[in-house]
């Protein structure tokens, strides 16, 4: 049998296998540190195992029947992909959405940020647990669907009252878009990842999966302690003193906006953010 038929040998050849790679790389890279990482890895295995069949074992023997057979599964298992890995394919949709070439399209918003330091300062003091998503470039409009409309100015007692214990909003997280508070009792997606501390409360874990979702600035205050904590990109870190809290989000959500936490900082608050909130109410959660 002659391999050179199987192998790569022109230029076009090896620059199509290059592609497949980066591909592959690519994909792997979107969905690292989910559930969904493990899964595409089985995927590739499972198609590579059936490109060798197709390639190799059934163009040999010429069971034509087989091949074809093959040949319809493999194109099945794409649509089956793009399924499963909706959520993870609307996040890659979303960062190429929130390119700098679109910029001269979107609206800078309002900044509130001296009025939603009063309030966190406030809450962690009283020990109110409470949840923040500060929208950037991408809005959360489906988020803002699962919550209840308010669309009034993101004043310091507005939002301390929201999650003041036993108010009708204060289950869920309230969406900020610039100067105003869009919505409150809304549901934020829990985080999926392996890698996260199993003491970890649900009202950090909604912070950092709507962090991976989105472009959003999550702010968490700990009902068990107080703590403010920010999620950026699927990290978490801690702020102290709270008052602290406005120059770390004129930071976020400035023009000059760093893309995420520092990595030290993140692994470490993480697990102190953990420990804080293990004993919050999931009553009180987003889910």
């Amino acid at each position: 049998m002659d391999w050179t038929l199987y192998l790569p040998t022109q230029p076009a050849e090896i620059a199509e296998l290059g592609v497949i790679a980066l591909v592959i790389y690519a994909l792997l890279r979107l969905v690292r540190g989910t559930i969904a990482a493990a899964i595409l890895r089985g995927a590739i295995v499972m198609i590579a195992i059936a490109v060798v069949l197709a390639a190799f074992v059934l163009n040999v023997f010429e069971l034509l029947v087989l091949k074809s057979i093959l040949s319809q599964i493999l194109g099945l298992v794409v649509f089956a992909l793009l399924i499963v890995f909706q959520p993870e394919l609307r996040r890659g949709l979303l960062s190429l959405g929130e390119h700098k070439l679109f910029d001269r399209f979107r609206d800078e918003p309002r900044s509130c940020l001296d009025d939603l330091q009063r309030a966190i300062v406030s809450l962690s003091r009283e020990r109110h647990g409470a949840l923040f998503a500060i929208e950037r470039r991408a809005q959360l409009n489906h988020i803002v669907a699962t919550g209840v409309e308010v669309d009034a100015e993101a004043r310091a007692d507005l939002l301390s009252n929201i999650f003041w214990p036993g108010a009708p909003l204060h289950d869920g997280g309230v969406v900020i878009r610039g100067d105003r508070v869009v919505a409150a009792a809304c549901i934020f997606p829990l985080a999926e990842r392996r890698d996260l501390t199993s003491r970890m409360g649900t009202r950090h874990r909604a912070g950092i999966g709507l962090s991976e979702e989105s472009d959003a600035v999550v702010v968490i205050v700990s009902e068990e302690t107080g703590r403010v904590s920010v999620a950026v990109a699927g990290e978490i870190r801690t702020i102290e003193p709270p008052s602290e809290i406005a120059a770390v989000l004129a930071e976020l959500t400035g023009p000059d906006a760093t893309p995420e936490p520092e990595p030290e900082a993140a692994d470490e608050d993480a697990e102190a953010s953990a420990a804080d909130d293990a004993g919050d109410d999931d009553e009180e959660a987003t889910s």
